[in-house]
């Protein structure tokens, strides 16, 4: 969604509309108009850019969106329903709260829409870093539990299980009991026993020895991403008395081959 506005100058300009009912909340054309040419340039959501940038911050921002949508704001002391949901109500931007309100902190994608179809009556604005806070401190075991446990749940041939896989288990009984069988049967049967395992250990030596030889075929050449369509990561450095390491440091980031949206230690933008 798009608003046309008119400049102090009287030119017309054309700014998403997440970002254009700022300015009737006193925000700088400006700074309006530098987010808007950041998410054209760059393929963001216009309230990332502007955001990501450090034009504004999430406070003065939601606030905003707050009063121009008739609503209350609250960043602090936010008291969630104890059926709060990790993580789809931080994902959502949205939780109940115990006194039956409904916390609003929409992502960045969904501001657009909430402005077109306002906020529901027991709506109260918030951040995003404030709901984020609020569930994990309300829905924290279960946030535990999803970390220590959702690989395990998803994808169990990837998570580490203490103790035998239950076919491991088996594998080593059948082992166990053929052992046995083979120390109490004829002589010429362990003789054919012990030729069957040297056979083995000599195809596994030979296929070890011979793996090096083998030339794989070349992988073909991935065709390469827009810059618009790789995720963001965001690098933060910690350093303590490491000045004299920081030049080596920034060299050594700016040879990463992937856009910068903004640093704040060399300045680029």
């Amino acid at each position: 969604m798009f608003v046309e506005v008119r400049s102090p100058h009287g030119a017309a300009l054309r700014l998403p509309g997440e970002l254009a009912f700022l300015l009737g909340q006193g925000t700088d054309l400006a700074v309006v108009r530098e987010a808007s040419t950041r998410a054209e340039r760059e393929g963001t959501e216009p309230v990332a850019a502007l955001l990501r940038a450090g034009l504004m911050s999430e406070a003065d921002y939601y606030a905003a969106l707050a009063r121009a949508l008739g609503r209350p704001f609250r960043s602090t002391c936010l008291v969630l329903h104890p059926a709060a949901r990790f993580p789809e109500d931080i994902r959502h931007g949205a939780a109940r709260g115990a006194a039956g309100e409904i916390y609003l902190a929409p992502p960045p994608g969904a501001v657009a829409v909430l402005l077109e179809t306002g906020a529901p009556p027991e709506a109260v604005f918030t951040t995003p870093a404030a709901l984020a806070a609020a569930v994990l401190g309300t829905a924290g075991p279960r946030a535990a539990a999803r970390a220590a446990e959702a690989l395990e749940v998803r994808t169990p041939d990837w998570a580490y299980r203490p103790g035998l896989h239950p076919g491991q288990v088996l594998a080593l009984l059948l082992g166990i009991a053929g052992l046995l069988l083979i120390l109490d049967a004829a002589s010429w049967l362990q003789l054919l026993a012990v030729a069957g395992l040297n056979l083995l250990v000599l195809a596994v030596i030979v296929f070890r020895l011979a793996a090096p030889l083998l030339r794989p075929a070349p992988l073909p050449v991935p065709p390469a991403i827009p810059d618009a369509e790789l995720p963001v990561y965001t690098v933060l450095v910690a350093l303590y008395r490491e000045t004299r390491v920081v030049p080596r440091l920034v060299r050594a980031l700016a040879r990463l081959d992937y856009p910068v949206l903004c640093s704040k230690l060399t300045g680029k933008r």
